[in-house]
C-alpha cells in the first residue's frame, strides 16, 4: 500500500516554448554567445589579475568554470553558424 503523495495521471500537458518554424524563431545562440563571452572574459581577468595565489580548490573551480564557459562559447558559435 502506497502512503505517499498520490500519483498524477493525465492532465494538461505544458506547451513547449519552441516555435514550429525555424524562420520564425528568435535565435538564442547570440544571447548565449554574449553570456559565455562575458563570463570567459571576467574569469580570465580574475585569474590573470590576482595578486595572491588562490587556494588549490578555488583555482580548480575557476579553471573548470572557464573551461565550461569557453566550451559554451564555441558551441553556441557553431550552432549559430549552422542555423544560418
Amino acid at each position: 500500500m502506497h502512503m505517499g503523495r498520490p500519483r498524477r495521471t493525465g492532465g494538461p500537458v505544458a506547451a513547449s516554448n519552441t516555435p514550429s518554424k525555424r524562420g520564425d524563431a528568435v535565435s538564442r545562440w547570440p544571447k548565449l554567445m554574449l553570456m559565455s563571452g562575458i563570463t570567459s572574459g571576467l574569469l580570465i581577468y580574475e585569474i590573470t589579475s590576482a595578486t595572491e595565489a588562490p587556494s588549490q580548490a578555488l583555482a580548480i573551480l575557476q579553471y573548470a568554470l572557464l573551461a565550461c564557459a569557453l566550451i559554451g562559447l564555441v558551441g553556441s558559435v557553431v550552432m549559430h553558424v549552422q542555423e544560418r
